[in-house]
């Protein structure tokens, strides 16, 4: 049976996140009354612990549970920068001049630079600026100023603030929901020669050594790399710095699965744990103090290792959670596993409550907790002799623990699955194992000729094989599965299923093998029910697209796309794919708009009729100044491509319901027309503000 006394903290940790989630969602002001009830809680707290009895001891854990919940909920709140009183966005005005700081190392897109800009002072004039708090994502556009930007400058720029918009289309990657995760609300979009350098070095001086220790040891990298893809693939994998990987690379790597190699985290911190390690154990007798003096350096030498990356969130977390481990061996004290990773999880998102919203939090600590619980079992089904196959095969069952514990929420977040994990798996964590080792060891002798030369070489050689066997792996056919669509019930029924089967390979009592069955049949009844309807939809969608127009029917599984002449495919995709595969749709044709001839079940045309199912719309666009249809009620008329037409007199032709302006149109147009409509009482619907029209037919 499982003993909960020794995983005390993973009690502790539930509502405690709790209440950082609830706190998150809920966004409810805090009040000083809030804080005294808090206070109240833990004297209450005390008290009973003091004064109940033992049969009575559920009371004092209630009381826990209650204090552990408004703990995250208070700390929540406390770290949203929007909810500080003195948050710049009380002095937002049409033209802004900020003074604000770095606090990140700026990276570079196609168009020019981002960064994070703390803000110190905004105002609208030099003369009157004021204190605040607060943090806006900056969009540098154009060539980088002349003096290149870096973590801890501090800057001057005026430009326009605006709040991070919320996604136009349906099921659209939420840039909003991104970017409050990183505690950042509001955006500008400014040119790269309006930046004024005002002082440099003002950022916390453990971050400005981690940053100039990544540029130091990536200059190195450099120096014996000097092929472009074996440099950035080195300079991701052994400290973490991606900007320099294309994109056709870093694509091989995501779509065969092997891009957590490119990410520096807990494998990379623990290859580091494991090499020192090694090491030391070199000695065979070992004394306590010995051990100490181990466990003590390699905590030292990881925490090296993690500012030598520029102290990346990622490594940060795998590194706090390898402390504790090495913490409670330096102690002499044997500590469950899960609790360890329990205060880690914990002290983490005591620093940064937001981490619980970060997706690499979470897929750190669902692989660990699989790996630590399922490796060791999938392991012992198979005994091997050979060295070398035994290796692989260790290798391949930590590849199917850590993907047991991480499928569920990785097919929520990106939708798709590669086939071939275990190979990648097996072959290039195997292959990057040895880059990070050689890495490390050039960096030690990269100032002696000879032997800093051969190992470069080496390196090279290595990454070099790896890209060629990853890009190989990207031609092979179904290398990888898209459009796999789960919602959030079947995530979390996923996970309770692997909790109960935990469970029952734990206790061995059938009560929780018959609970994981009834789950799972529950989640196969949840699947085909949505698959059921699905396969009865009838909808379509006008999607919001910058100057086109895309418009999406979809009956059952199949989806007929009809859109502007000028759309590129990639375009479309971006904004279309993720909500067709939430509908489970195919596309089967797809047809230009101006152009339209053929006739479908669900939808023609005739002139600018666009009968879509039952609905008929008035399709208003450039090429159709004066109309003349013999049908004169319509059910809505869309304007497109800033037509020139008088409301008032379209009103008086036609009866029509509402009247939809989508994204091919000039947002000026579409206010003159919006406000001629509200003195006209005609309803309207604006694609650019309101987001994507979506009709459901009730058949």
């Amino acid at each position: 049976m499982i003993n909960w006394n020794e995983i005390p903290f993973v009690r502790f940790l539930i509502p405690f996140s709790i209440g950082i989630l609830v706190s998150f969602s809920l966004n409810y002001s805090i009040e000083y009354n809030d804080y005294l009830l808090f206070i109240i809680g833990i004297m209450l707290l005390v008290f009973a612990f003091k004064q109940t009895n033992f049969k009575d001891r559920y009371i004092y854990g209630y009381l826990l549970n209650v204090i552990l919940f408004l703990l995250g909920y208070l700390l929540m709140h406390s770290q949203k920068e929007i909810n500080h009183l003195n948050h710049f966005q009380q002095y937002i005005v049409e033209n802004n001049i900020v003074l604000g700081l770095i606090n990140d190392m700026p990276k570079k897109t196609k168009a020019g630079i981002q960064f994070p800009c703390k803000v110190i002072q905004i105002g609208h004039s030099h003369n009157i600026l004021n204190r605040t708090s607060g943090t806006i994502w900056i969009q540098a556009k154009g060539e980088e100023p002349q003096h290149s930007l870096r973590y801890g400058d501090l800057i001057l720029f005026s430009g326009k603030i605006q709040k991070i918009a919320a996604p136009l289309n349906p099921h659209m990657f939420d840039y909003q929901s991104y970017m409050e995760n990183q505690n950042i609300y509001y955006q500008a979009y400014i040119k790269s020669n309006q930046i004024q350098l005002i002082d440099n070095d003002q950022g916390q001086s453990i971050y400005r050594y981690a940053f100039s220790s990544q540029q130091y040891f990536a200059g190195i990298l450099k120096q014996f790399l000097p092929t472009a893809d074996e440099y950035a693939v080195a300079a991701a994998l052994i400290i973490g710095y991606k900007n320099d990987l294309s994109v056709a690379l870093k694509k091989a790597y995501t779509d065969t699965g092997a891009i957590h190699v490119l990410a520096v985290s807990g494998l990379h911190v623990g290859l580091v744990a494991y090499f020192f390690m090694f090491f030391f154990n070199l000695k065979k007798q070992q004394g306590r103090t010995y051990k100490q003096l181990k466990y003590l350096s390699i905590l030292i030498v990881i925490w090296l290792f993690a500012f030598m990356t520029g102290a990346a969130p990622s490594v940060l977390r795998a590194t706090t959670m390898f402390s504790f481990i090495l913490i409670g061996k330096i102690l002499n004290r044997t500590s469950n596993i899960y609790n360890t990773l329990a205060v880690s999880a914990f002290v983490l998102l005591c620093f940064n409550p937001f981490l619980i919203k970060n997706i690499g939090f979470q897929l750190s600590y669902f692989a660990v907790l699989a790996i630590v619980f399922f490796q060791p079992k999938l392991y012992n089904l198979i005994y091997i002799e050979n060295k070398i196959l035994d290796t692989i095969w260790q290798l391949g069952t930590i590849s199917v623990a850590a993907q047991i514990g991480t499928l569920p929420i990785s097919l929520y977040y990106f939708h798709q699955f590669p086939s071939y994990f275990l190979l990648t798996g097996i072959v290039i964590v195997y292959l990057a194992t040895f880059v990070l080792g050689g890495g490390l060891l050039l960096f030690i002798v990269h100032a002696i000729p000879l032997l800093s030369d051969f190992i470069g070489n080496i390196i090279w050689w290595i990454i070099s094989f790896m890209n060629q066997v990853i890009y190989k792996i990207e031609q092979f056919p179904y290398h990888l599965i898209k459009g796999i669509w789960i919602c959030k019930p079947s995530v979390f029924l996923l996970y309770f299923l692997t909790i109960t089967i935990a469970i029952y390979l734990t206790v061995k009592k059938q009560k929780w093998l018959a609970f994981g069955f009834f789950i799972a049949i529950f989640l196969g009844v949840h699947t085909y029910y949505n698959d059921y309807i699905r396969s009865r939809q009838m909808s379509f969608v006008i999607y919001h697209s910058y100057k086109n127009t895309i418009i999406d029917i979809i009956n059952g599984r199949k989806i007929l796309s009809l859109q502007s002449s000028n759309i590129s495919k990639q375009k479309v995709n971006y904004i279309t794919q993720n909500y067709r595969w939430a509908l489970g749709g195919q596309l089967f044709d797809t047809i230009v708009l101006d152009t339209f001839s053929k006739s479908y079940d669900v939808v023609y045309k005739k002139g600018n009729i666009l009968k879509i199912f039952d609905k008929k719309i008035l399709e208003v666009n450039k090429n159709y100044g004066h109309l003349d249809n013999e049908i004169k009620k319509v059910d809505y008329i869309l304007f497109r491509d800033n037509p020139t037409i008088d409301i008032a007199d379209l009103k008086q032709k036609y009866e029509f319901k509402l009247l939809i302006f989508d994204g091919s149109n000039y947002n000026d147009r579409i206010k003159k027309w919006k406000k001629t409509s509200r003195e006209l009482d005609i309803n309207v619907y604006d694609i650019n503000k309101e987001g994507a029209f979506i009709y459901k037919s009730q058949e």
